[in-house]
Formats: C-alpha cells, structure tokens, sequence
C-alpha cells in the first residue's frame, strides 16, 4: 500500500508534455478511426468510416483547441450523420462553424483581459486558413476565392 502512495505522489509532481494535435496531422486519419469505432458502439449506429475528402479535411484543419475540439467534432458528426459514411460536406461545415467560434472566443477572451486587437497580420493568415477551409482544402480555389496568386496564399501559410 505505502508503494501506491509513493508512486501517486511522483506521478502528481511529474509534468506530461503532448504534442499538439495538428503536429500529429499524419495520425489524425487513425485517431479518427480509431474514436469513431468506439463512438460506434456507444450509439449503436452503423457508421462504416469517413469519405477520403472528408479525412483530409479533418488532416488539414489547425484545432485550435487541440484533442478537446477534436473529439466533440468527431462526436457530433457521428450524430448528424444519416449515412453509413461521415461525408466531407458534413465535415467542411462543422469545421468552418468550429472556425468562427473559436474566431470569436479569441476575440471575446482578448476583449475580456484587455489585450490588443489582433494585427493586420494575423487577421489575413486567419482569413486565409478559413478559405482554406471552405474549400475543402483546396488551395488553389482558396487562392481564387481570395483574388490572390498560390503563392501569396502558400506564403501566408506558411507563416502560421
């Protein structure tokens, strides 16, 4: 029993560093499969897995809110979905909700602690993401979307 004791309280004063969910961004495919399978048998619905579109775009997402987000996002398009397959429709609709919500706790929290508004910088690579986003990914209809060059766009990207 003194052994517990002494292994609970080394386990307290120790620190567990994750990595961020988008620096896993080559796993997020398994990790989806692998939550969906058990969100399966709790709802006892007939889930069969995700449209590649669908995958890639949970892939290229940021989750701003890391593992947290990730799984409520998972939980409720298991529940909106009415096929056997979670479609990428679904996901580029959710993600760009999860998007403006964050968006707008980000702002509400700076507004709160009296931190600065975000600088121009940070609102472009923001708008960006989000184009990104609603285009499923593909970021040469962003670029268009956006009246600006691959290029410009990749280099805001990149920035992130």
């Amino acid at each position: 029993m003194l052994e517990i004791f002494d292994f609970m309280n080394r386990l307290g004063c120790g620190t567990l560093i994750l990595p961020t969910l988008r620096s896993r961004a080559d796993e997020i495919s398994s990790l989806a499969n692998m939550y969906l399978s058990s969100l399966k048998l709790e709802s006892g619905k007939h889930l069969s897995g995700f449209e590649p579109k669908a995958l890639l775009m949970l892939k290229e997402y940021s989750w701003p809110d890391n593992y947290t987000q990730f799984k409520k996002v998972l939980e409720t398009l298991s529940s909106i979905t009415d096929s056997g397959y979670i479609r990428g429709e679904s996901v580029a609709e959710l993600l760009h909700k999860e998007g403006l919500l964050h968006h707008s706790a980000s702002v509400k929290e700076k507004e709160k602690t009296g931190d600065k508004p975000m600088r121009l910088d940070e609102i472009i690579t923001y708008e960006v993401l989000k184009a990104v986003e609603r285009n499923g990914g593909n970021r040469t209809k962003a670029a268009g979307e956006l009246g600006i060059s691959r290029t410009t766009l990749w280099r805001y990207l990149e920035k992130d």
